[in-house]
């Protein structure tokens, strides 16, 4: 039995979308194809074969395009791969110096020039030669972050399944060539897309200096996740969370002279990080007058949390009558 599959590849460019009113060029192997171009055939639904002219030309949806038509495009032997966009701009991986003839009959046929599966696991058992690319679309592990791009090289010699690299099970490796990780800092937790409330609404908040007890840290969190406190706003957020940003109002009075101040501190449900070099957020106003006087601060703060969405919470009411503190989700990062 044979799995119907197209015939007619699809190219991408940098986002994901296809590659509309591109440039294909095909050359001599390890050569720049604009200077070195190979003899590259057309071939129709009705087997016709006509020598294309270069640089091959893809339509509005990304598919080699003769006379209106999605054609096969084939040329024999190895072969350069240069792939640019519509205004004529090297996409990200666009120039493989080298591909390999992998056809018994010295023919490769371009539509298997990228590939897709699921997971990073299906992608690297593939038979691929150098020059390929695959896209895990669901991708497991590597650093994960979703889905990512691969060329195949042959092995670098590199330690592989990292941020830029994975090893193929017939030897040779992956580059990662879309969804590029920045070098990580450290001390600092990468979250690949930030998500904010659409409509600014701050209900319903999270009394802190109503819940918890003063100068100790507590565990906050969704529903089910073991925190002290549920703040059931986060039960919505996914289990990638990396961050969340919060507003947190800060509240203090004083009915007479002296100060009013209140803070709260935050950190990572699981850290032993003390309150004085934790996020801080604090309210203070000092009173000359016999008189009641008060000050409310918006700040806002990201805070890391672990793997259930936990972070925890400290408030503090240093000096005044009275001190409240509470805290709002404004977004989250994952």
């Amino acid at each position: 039995m044979t799995i119907v599959k197209t015939n007619k590849l699809t190219w991408f460019q940098n986002d994901g979308e296809p590659l509309k009113n591109g440039y294909i060029y095909v050359g001599d192997p390890n050569q720049d194809p604009r200077s070195f171009p190979k003899t590259v055939n057309f071939r129709d639904s009705q087997g016709n074969v006509t020598v294309a002219a270069q640089p091959l030309r893809t339509n509005t949806d990304g598919r080699i395009d003769f006379n209106g038509q999605g054609v096969i495009a084939e040329v024999t032997g190895d072969y350069s791969l240069r792939v640019e966009n519509s205004s004529q701009q090297l996409i990200n991986g666009g120039y493989t110096p080298f591909v390999a003839d992998e056809s018994s009959s010295a023919t490769t046929d371009l539509t298997d020039y990228r590939q897709y599966k699921l997971t990073l696991s299906e992608v690297k058992a593939l038979n691929l030669a150098p020059g390929q690319t695959v896209g895990s679309i669901g991708k497991t592990s590597s650093q994960d972050s979703e889905g990512a791009d691969w060329l195949v090289v042959n092995n670098t010699g590199n330690p592989a399944d990292d941020n830029t690299l994975i090893d193929f099970s017939n030897g040779n490796q992956g580059v990662r060539i879309t969804n590029t990780t920045q070098p990580a800092v450290s001390g600092f937790v990468g979250a690949s897309t930030v998500f904010v409330r659409e409509d600014g609404d701050q209900s319903p908040f999270f009394d802190v200096s109503g819940t918890l007890p003063a100068t100790t840290f507590e565990s906050i969190g969704p529903t089910g996740s073991g925190a002290a406190n549920i703040w059931t706003q986060l039960d919505a957020l996914p289990s990638n969370t990396k961050f969340v940003e919060i507003s947190v109002r800060c509240f203090g009075a004083n009915a007479g002279a002296g100060s009013a101040v209140t803070t709260f501190n935050a950190r990572k449900t699981g850290t032993s990080v003390v309150a004085s070099q934790a996020l801080t957020a604090q309210s203070s106003i000092i009173t000359a007058a016999a008189s009641i006087s008060q000050h409310v601060t918006w700040t806002t703060i990201k805070i890391p949390v672990d793997g259930s969405v936990r972070f925890d919470g400290y408030w503090q009411p240093v000096s005044g009558t009275t001190n409240s503190v509470q805290i709002y989700l404004n977004g989250y990062g994952a």
